[in-house]
């Protein structure tokens, strides 16, 4: 309605270039919002002759709306190759490589300080998705790291040379060692809490770790935790 009254947008930002496709922020008519706009997605999509999942409206500056639109195509194409196949070395501290999100850009897995459960139906990658975090762990010199599946698969083979700690399967003592890992793990944060009290600071950076290797980041996913459930006096809930 507005339109045919005679408004028309005007353009903090024109179309531009933003990685597999364009961006643009424009002034929105008294009256709606940006979160109206992405409450249409489909019909945005449908007049910019895009799929929806190539179109992300969101909201700019006061009055503004911002929008992303995809190539056509575009997210539908394979995934770049992983950045440190080939050299290079992650850090934790600073996130690990996750993949891309939609406009191209690398998306970094935070690691230090956060927990994380990866959850889905059989076959929908949570066993990839916990390959890809690991990976970029053990790519990190000071990061160890450990991994308990309970299942007979191979999804972390490949990763036993580097790991401190691996074991699989849906034996009891496979689950009884991931419990005393927990509460290794859980004493392990006391000790480390202290230290840092004691040297007066107030979290873990890479360089007291560089220097203190007691300070050392360790990574243990757990994988396959519903199939621990049924054991008789231990139950893996972690993710």
């Amino acid at each position: 309605r507005a339109v045919k009254d005679g408004w028309r947008p005007s353009f903090t930002l024109q179309p531009v270039r933003d990685g597999r496709g364009y961006e643009a922020e424009y002034s929105l008519p008294l009256g709606v919002t940006a979160e109206m706009i992405a409450d249409q997605r489909p019909v945005l999509a449908r007049n910019l002759h895009r799929e929806e999942i190539e179109t992300w409206p969101s909201a700019g500056k006061p009055g503004f709306a911002r929008l992303w639109v995809a190539d056509p195509g575009a997210i539908g194409k394979a995934a770049p190759e992983y950045p440190l196949l080939h050299e290079g070395e992650a850090d934790v501290f600073a996130g690990v490589p996750g993949g891309v999100i939609a406009r191209g850009d690398e998306a970094l897995i935070p690691v230090v300080g956060a927990n994380g459960d990866l959850g889905g139906l059989m076959g929908q990658g949570k066993s990839n998705a916990g390959r890809v975090i690991i990976l970029g762990c053990c790519t990190d010199p000071i990061c160890g790291a450990s991994v308990f599946t309970f299942a007979n698969n191979g999804d972390f083979d490949s990763f036993e040379p580097r790991l401190a700690v691996y074991r699989k399967g849906l034996d009891d003592d496979v689950i009884e060692a991931a419990v005393e890992q927990l509460q290794a793990d859980y004493r392990d944060v006391g000790e480390r809490e202290q230290m840092l009290a004691d040297l007066g600071a107030k979290k873990v950076t890479r360089q007291l770790a560089q220097r203190y290797p007691e300070l050392r980041p360790h990574v243990t996913p757990y994988s396959g935790c519903p199939n621990s459930s049924w054991h008789s006096e231990y139950s893996v809930t972690c993710g």
